[in-house]
């Protein structure tokens, strides 16, 4: 049992998340598992999840195993990857928020919903983009790597948060610091957006801050769809895009 323990450990990251099924394929079964919580070298984290006795695995270490373990499609999208990257601004709240997306349709396990993290996760799981555009960062801390969206898709993950006046103001604000967006990048998600929305907001916020992508998309491209999209009440009309934004961006 011992040499069994102290092969596993080897395979497991300090500071991440376990999963059951992975367990199975490293020759730990379930009986094996509860043993060794009862033997002190596991410590029960939710139906199928463990952490090392004496460990904390935080929301990293919990999205490592989702992606590494359970091979599934969910990464921090928005916000929290341009943090990731050192991008974005601080989000002065009082209570971290973690943004992380989904494949449409999926959902988190309950062994992550129900473990108090120390953050509240918001989990997108919408259909962003017609096509894959395999574009990913890979952050590594801790001794584990995670796949998180790049600075450009997540800017359009970030601009899909707006939803009223304020939040525009938030998102603006941590858009006009992505002055290295690829241009040949923007363009392919561009493109590729399902959402008339979130491109013209793109396309907005890129042209409003002078940002040199903005300069080179090839409009004749991009289905930008037709008539006028309310971002926001009672703001100004963008007289190309057919968008409302605050009216303080209407001198934009």
């Amino acid at each position: 049992m011992a040499t069994k323990i102290n092969q596993l450990l080897k395979q497991w990251p300090p500071g991440t998340v376990a999963l059951q099924s992975w367990l199975e394929t490293e020759g730990i079964s379930r009986k094996l598992s509860h043993r060794y919580v009862g033997a002190g070298w596991f410590e029960r984290l939710g139906h199928g999840a463990y952490v090392r006795s004496g460990d904390t695995a935080n929301w990293r270490g919990a999205v490592y195993a989702l992606q590494q373990q359970a091979h599934l499609a969910i990464w921090p999208g928005g916000a929290t990857a341009l943090q990731l990257q050192g991008l974005g601004q601080y989000i002065p709240l009082q209570r971290e928020k973690i943004w992380l997306w989904a494949e449409a349709g999926s959902r988190l396990p309950a062994w992550i919903k129900n473990h108090d993290w120390g953050v509240t996760i918001q989990m997108n799981s919408v259909r962003l983009f017609s096509k894959p555009v395999h574009d990913q960062f890979h952050y590594k801390k801790d001794g584990f790597v995670i796949e998180a969206s790049s600075m450009e898709r997540a800017s359009f993950e970030l601009v899909y948060e707006i939803t009223d006046d304020e939040s525009f103001n938030w998102v603006a604000e941590q858009f006009q610091g992505l002055v290295n967006l690829r241009p040949q990048l923007m363009q392919m998600y561009l493109e590729a957006c399902t959402l008339i929305r979130v491109k013209r907001l793109v396309l907005f916020l890129g042209a409003y801050y002078g940002q040199v992508w903005a300069q080179r998309v090839d409009l004749s491209r991009i289905n930008l769809g037709s008539g006028k999209r309310q971002v926001v009440k009672n703001g100004w009309l963008h007289p190309g895009l057919q968008i409302t934004v605050p009216k303080e961006f209407g001198s934009g």
